[in-house]
């Protein structure tokens, strides 16, 4: 109780005194006392009257009359009744004191605060336990608010809310009801967990979330049957190939077999195989090449015999690819290998050896030393290609090492010296980055000498990089880079043209999905072929443009360069517009490119040149795809690789295992700079699970089913995955060779009659063991009901009835739950309506009533019962509602108050 006295001065009629006692939470009962004094000599009658500022802090005892002879004093205790949605702040209560005597009349306000309440509360309604796959899952969920002031929320889930509900606002009592949805996979192989989720936020970005969630279990309606095997997965393929190379037609078969998985129970080790035939018509990159090979790892070993790419160090040997072995031990933190390579593309070298070790001292640093031994072929050391080799075999040690300095400078090199007879070469390696506070910067630099017998020989390569975020939407960007003029690459594919670029410019991030960049820069190309198809440099300004727009992107591009042409001595103008647009729609990807170009890079002052296309990827449905592309030409600077001119390719699945692709495609081979070639492959593809390893047995699964009650329990169909098993007279079931595991059992209920209910939740989960066969045994009973109503009854009182306050109250507000403890099941409905629960177990029930919001302005004489349901009964139950009341007691007497005076000594 919160006690509010308040002092006031008056005339001779008398005194009220006051003193703050603090805040008063809604919903409670509470009380102000008065001190009235008469001060006068005479004796007075008072009539006092109480008003409140807010209709729902109401004065129990609105008017009083006191009588005080002289020099007395009285306490008049006001009841008050705070409503549960009174809003906070001050509320002022006014007390008029009215003087018979001499007619005098005088106000004085009293204030009381009214506390802030803010509190949530979430519930499910009716609880999901389970839905079979391909089945929506509905949940439904109460939100109450339960403060005194108004709340706007904003709802979050990771599923779906029904009805767009996203923000609500909810007054002070108000309950609302937000539906969760979500849709399962009809094609789901096991059992799965789904957990529905709702985070409410409030107005108040410090408060944490109203968080709800749910588990719910999904059950296959067509489960996938567990291997009980260790399979080794092997794929299959044939394609049928064929080629038109300048008027010369070539068609041939080429198989491919390619295998990789575990073979052991724990899955430590792993082999890997591919064997693909000889390629029956020229080789390109929409081809594979001739191919043997097998890996073997361990956690601690890897071993491989046959094709790879060989690699030794970037200095040394670098992406050699050809036929021998190499093998790996991995000993904690120490490492050594070495491999054995007969190159197939690079005729200067017949074979080579290389070893090496690696020291890691931790995550970051590691320290390694090689050594590789070149053989050269015969005849080695006249051609252009390798004059460092000088026909004699070459030895070439290295060292590497890579670590982390100051925290955020990571640095890496390389050091190695080459002998061929008596000619000594050295090279080199180092590559650095920084990343620190919005700035990021990388340096990559290679050298090697001219006798210098590794994969680079009389060379520098140059690479750096920097990039500064200047301001939260402005970055600085630059660049340099120098190619590698001489390094020994395999001869199967050609080498990108000579270049050496420098850029540097600004990008600004106008939006989030939007950029803007200013470039300038200078660049040198050169062709590497004789004779020549070009060889200029050239000083440019280049600006770009990216959006996204919804599911549009749009990238601009412009440059405007001045030219110097080596080949034709002259100089001029290269300026070029580029546009790239893609969108994402109808299960396809399309995207579609221009360019138009007025150069002097070539053969001719300003050429003008225009480079069109498009691409679009189709998923038809799961199973089917399409491909389509076009581009009228390519660059000159595009020689070195294939380049598809028209392409439209298909693939289909076939179940599981079988897959077809077929393609065409006109193409520019590499080395060619107009003449189009036609490939086409029809490619059938078969994937298979050998199995190596047994892993488990199977079990059985064996029960009967009960009559209690029931007309028959023959013929009752039983499901246990995409197993069925049906009653006989006796209700013996059984089902053979069940995979180990857990299981979902359940009843097929288009086979009983509809008042029919087992007498256990079906479906249920049964663990079934390896080698053990699993009992489980049910009977089968007629099902029960409970109905009932909500009646709302006049009280018969001789009180005095306080008025109600606040809103009306709202129907559908009454939750009904039933429980027989292991199943619940609940219902909503409003005063004056009935309810029923059809289909239930025989057996103990509890019916409980929840008033929720109701609970302030009613009361049920009873809220729970106990029932006992009999098979094929109906129980119903009455819940009685009454309006509640307010009962005041006023004092006959008033209370007087008096005081000692203290003698002074």
């Amino acid at each position: 109780m919160v006690l509010c006295i308040y002092a006031v001065p008056s005339r001779a009629q008398g005194v009220i005194q006051s003193e703050d006692r603090g805040e008063v939470r809604p919903g409670s009962a509470s009380s102000v006392p008065f001190l009235i004094r008469n001060a006068s000599p005479q004796s007075r009658s008072f009539h006092v009257r109480v008003h409140s500022s807010d209709s729902l802090v109401r004065a129990v005892l609105p008017t009083d009359r006191l009588v005080l002879q002289a020099g007395d004093s009285a306490v008049l205790i006001v009841p008050l009744v705070v409503h549960p949605v009174t809003s906070p702040g001050e509320k002022v209560l006014t007390v008029s004191t009215f003087d018979e005597s001499d007619g005098y009349l005088r106000d004085h306000v009293a204030k009381i605060r009214i506390s802030s309440v803010r509190e949530l509360s979430i519930r499910p309604l009716d609880p999901l336990v389970y839905v079979r796959a391909g089945e929506p899952m509905r949940q439904q969920v109460v939100i109450k608010n339960l403060g005194n002031a108004p709340e706007v929320l904003s709802l979050r889930s990771r599923g779906h809310i029904q009805g767009n509900m996203h923000v609500l606002s909810l007054s002070p009592g108000e309950e609302v009801s937000v539906g969760l949805y979500h849709q399962t996979d009809p094609g789901l192989g096991s059992v799965q967990t789904h957990n529905l989720d709702l985070s409410v936020f409030t107005a108040d970005t410090s408060a944490a979330p109203y968080i709800f969630n749910h588990v719910v279990s999904v059950i296959p309606v067509r489960p996938k049957k567990d291997d009980i095997y260790q399979r080794f997965p092997i794929s299959g393929s044939l394609s049928l190939l064929g080629m038109n190379d300048r008027g010369v037609k070539e068609t041939g078969l080429q198989g491919e077999v390619h295998g990789r998985g575990r073979l052991s129970k724990g899955g430590k080790d792993e082999l890997e195989f591919r064997a693909v035939t000889k390629n029956p018509i020229q080789f390109n990159t929409f081809s594979r090449y001739e191919e043997y090979y097998v890996n073997y790892s361990r956690k601690n070993l890897f071993v491989h015999l046959g094709d790879k790419v060989f690699s030794s160090s970037m200095l040394t040997e670098y992406a050699r690819y050809g036929r021998g072995a190499e093998i790996r031990f991995d000993m904690g933190r120490l490492s050594l290998g070495g491999f054995y390579n007969r190159p197939r593309f690079y005729r200067d070298i017949d074979r080579e050896y290389g070893l090496r070790t690696t020291m890691r001292l931790d995550s970051i640093t590691r320290f390694t030393a090689g050594y590789l031994y070149k053989v050269p072929s015969q005849g080695t050391g006249t051609g252009p290609g390798s004059p460092y080799l000088s026909g004699r075999p070459a030895h070439l040690p290295y060292i590497m090492g890579q670590t982390r300095l100051f925290r955020d400078v990571g640095i890496s090199g390389e050091l190695s010296v080459s002998r061929s007879g008596r000619d000594w070469g050295t090279g080199y390696r180092l590559r650095a980055n920084l990343n620190r506070s919005g700035l990021q910067a990388g340096l990559d630099l290679v050298g090697a000498s001219p006798t210098y017998a590794g994969y680079y020989n009389n060379t520098t390569m140059f690479n750096g990089n920097l990039r500064y975020l200047l301001q939260k939407r402005v970055e600085i960007l630059g660049s340099v880079h120098r190619d590698a003029r001489n390094f020994q690459r395999d001869t199967l594919l050609y080498a990108a043209p000579f270049r050496n670029t420098m850029q540097y410019g600004l990008n600004f991030r106008y939006h989030k999905d939007g950029s803007i960049m200013f470039f300038n820069g200078y660049q040198r190309y050169r062709d590497r072929l004789v004779p020549q198809q070009f060889n200029y440099d050239e000083l440019f300004v280049r600006v770009s443009l990216e959006q996204v727009i919804s599911d549009l992107q749009v990238n601009l591009e412009s440059q405007f360069g001045k030219t110097r042409n080596h080949i034709t001595a002259f100089t001029g103008s290269s300026n070029y517009f580029t546009a790239n647009l893609s969108i994402d729609r109808l299960n396809t990807l399309f995207s579609l490119f221009g360019s138009l170009a007025r150069t002097s890079r070539y053969t001719e002052r300003d050429q003008r040149q225009l480079y069109y296309g498009g691409r679009a990827i189709s998923r038809l449905s799961p199973r089917t795809s399409v491909n389509l592309f076009y581009q009228n030409n390519y660059m000159p600077e595009d020689y070195f690789r294939d380049r598809s001119q028209f392409e439209l390719g298909v693939n289909q699945r076939v179940g599981d295992i079988h897959s077809f692709d077929l393609s065409g495609r006109y193409m520019i081979q590499r080395g060619s700079l107009g003449n189009r070639d036609f490939i086409f492959s029809l490619r059938y593809t078969m994937k298979l699970g050998i199995p190596i390893r047994k892993l488990a047995r199977y079990s059985s699964l064996r029960g009967s089913v009960r009559n209690l009650g029931v007309g028959s329990i023959e013929g009752i169909r039983l499901n246990l995955a995409d197993n069925i098993s049906v009653t006989d007279q006796n209700g013996a079931f059984s089902f053979k060779n069940v995979v180990p595991g857990d299981h979902i059992l359940e009843i097929d209920r288009s086979g009983i009659p509809l008042g029919d209910i087992p007498d256990v939740p079906l479906p249920v989960r049964l663990n079934i063991s390896e080698d053990s066969e699993r009992t489980f045994d049910f009977g089968m009973t007629r099902a029960a009901r409970i109905s009932g109503k909500f009646s709302l009854e006049r009280p018969q009182s001789a009180g005095t009835v306080g008025e109600r306050t606040g809103k009306p109250p709202r129907t559908g507000g009454i939750i009904i739950e039933a429980s027989n403890g292991s199943e619940v099941y609940r219902k909503r409905c409003g005063i004056g309506e009935a309810f029923d629960f059809s289909y239930l177990r025989p057996g103990k029930w509890t019916v409980r009533a929840y008033l929720g919001d109701l609970s302030k302005e009613y009361r049920m004489d009873r809220d729970l019962f106990e029932v006992d349901l009999a098979p094929g009964t109906e129980y119903q139950v009455t819940f009685r509602i009454t309006r509640k009341e307010f009962e005041i007691r006023q004092q006959a007497e008033s209370i007087e108050i008096g005081h000692i005076k203290e003698e002074k000594k």
